[in-house]
């Protein structure tokens, strides 16, 4: 006789060396295309000395980010444990969008660290098609496979 037992188990997702948290602060009524209020938290779990925070996005993160310099930031001062909090003006566009990601990078102990986020600004990706109800999305997209 073959006995079976089911468990039930919770999935997270775990943060590595930096845990990262973002909200929006943002006001409901607001229209698309308008500039945004994005509040990022950087929580270092290791001590990370010559901590450095970059944004990269396809169009590039002066598209979305006002006053945001191509050096990235420096985060000086990372106590374990101890959030930093950056407040950000990002641009949303009118329609479609793109990930923005941002990348902490230092060192632990000598040995280097990087640790990202991607934050979805707008909309990404290509919108849907309605076709009797139902969504349809393209197989392919400008003649790559998605």
């Amino acid at each position: 006789m073959l006995a079976l037992s089911a468990s039930s188990a919770q999935a997270s997702e775990p943060d590595g060396r930096v845990a990262f948290r973002y909200q929006w602060v943002v006001d409901p009524d607001a229209p698309k295309g308008e500039t945004r209020h994005l509040r990022l938290s950087i929580t270092p779990l290791v001590p990370i000395t010559d901590a450095r925070i970059d944004a990269q996005a396809p169009s590039g993160a002066t598209t979305f980010l006002r006053s945001w310099s191509a050096a990235g930031i420096a985060l000086d001062g990372l106590a374990v444990g101890a959030a930093t909090v950056i407040d950000l003006d990002v641009v949303e566009p009118k329609t479609g969008g793109e990930i923005l990601t941002f990348s902490v990078r230092g060192l632990d102990s000598g040995l280097p660290v990087r640790e990202s986020v991607g934050i979805a600004v707008g909309t990404p990706g290509v919108p849907p098609t309605l076709r009797n109800g139902a969504a349809e999305y393209p197989a392919v997209r400008d003649g790559t496979q998605p």
